[in-house]
């Protein structure tokens, strides 16, 4: 296992079809998400707002251990999601 520092998620919350690049602040993941496929569900109920979208799709990339190991990533299948609430 490997700690890795805070992650960003670089997206266009308006086409969430566009491919995603995911990296960490130390360096440690370096992947791009290509979404193929959604599932979502919005909720507008007075005081309580929910907007939240599960993508399935592939990885491709590089992620590094403590010691300087890098595996390489490619196709791998998984999902990101995006989530806004208000309450």
């Amino acid at each position: 296992m490997t700690k890795v520092d805070t992650v960003h998620f670089a997206f266009n919350n308006h086409n969430l079809y566009e491919n995603w690049h995911i990296t960490s602040f130390d360096k440690k993941v370096d992947l791009v998400f290509y979404p193929e496929a959604h599932r979502g569900e919005l909720v507008n109920a007075c005081f309580i707002k929910s907007r939240f979208t599960r993508l399935m799709g592939t990885f491709e990339g590089r992620l590094k251990t403590d010691q300087g190991s890098i595996a390489e990533i490619s196709a791998c299948p998984g999902w990101a999601e995006d989530h806004y609430a208000k309450w």
